[in-house]
């Protein structure tokens, strides 16, 4: 989906989560997915990576670790965008220009609309890790 701008679904996730180095060569598992895009992080995050990673980890009271899976085999074949993950669990994002998606294969879909504030979206986010976290126990 494009605005008349020219502003892609592609431009808005690479802008906000960056590009993963490992780009889609076909179809793998999830978990062979996610660790090609754990390998591949580009040498610097974006800011709205940054600042999300330091404010769920400022609300959970831990370390949070951020991939983005942008344009690899995890965001083509299996919908994630990138994800967060903390103490052993994951919470996968899908980013949306879309306003009316409020379903996919991600944990969590992000609108243009939530990056706005921050704050709230890391809240979203570090409730899905809790939640994944206290189903484990």
């Amino acid at each position: 989906m494009a605005n008349l701008d020219g502003y892609t679904g592609h431009l808005f996730e690479e802008e906000v989560l960056g590009r993963c180095q490992a780009t889609h060569r076909g179809y793998l598992q999830w978990r062979e997915a996610a660790e090609a895009v754990r390998k591949s992080q580009p040498r610097t995050k974006t800011p709205v990576a940054v600042k999300l990673q330091s404010e769920i980890s400022r609300q959970l009271g831990g370390a949070v670790q951020f991939y983005t899976a942008v344009r690899s085999t995890l965001d083509v074949m299996h919908g994630c965008d990138g994800f967060f993950e903390f103490r052993g669990v994951v919470a996968t994002v899908d980013l949306t220009m879309n306003p009316n998606k409020d379903s996919g294969k991600a944990d969590i879909i992000i609108h243009q609309d939530d990056v706005a504030n921050l704050s709230l979206l890391a809240g979203r986010i570090a409730r899905e890790l809790q939640s994944k976290l206290s189903r484990r126990a």
